[in-house]
């Protein structure tokens, strides 16, 4: 669970974001970054799953890869399923396991997740 969560503080801090006063993940140059705090204060840390769904929600929706971090932090099916239901704007209108299953065969290094295990057997 912590590595999960420092790869989303990572992926953040590369990415340049901060986060707004509403707690979303927002790109905010103008705001330089002090700690991981100010990363993930906002994000549900609780589950890096949804944790996972919140910074995507953060990234452009052409960008293919931004549900990479959930596919490898949500543990089961029913986990993936739940967290795009509480965010259908990331999966842009997609059916969740019809995109998972094509991410796992586009993407061989998420192909030894548990998720992509579950769909691909």
């Amino acid at each position: 669970m912590k590595r999960a969560i420092a790869l989303i503080a990572f992926s953040l801090l590369v990415a340049g974001c901060g986060i707004d006063t509403e707690g979303s993940p927002v790109l905010n140059p103008s705001k330089p970054i002090q700690d991981a705090r100010d990363i993930t204060d906002g994000l549900d840390v609780s589950s890096p799953c949804r944790a996972a769904f919140q910074a995507a929600a953060a990234r452009p929706v052409g960008d293919t890869a931004r549900l990479d971090d959930a596919v490898s932090s949500c543990l089961s099916l029913a986990e993936w399923r739940s967290a795009a239901g509480d965010f259908p704007d990331v999966m842009s209108g997609s059916d969740p396991d019809q995109f998972l299953g094509g991410r796992c065969i586009a993407v061989p290094a998420l192909a030894s997740t548990p998720l992509c295990l579950a769909v691909n057997p």
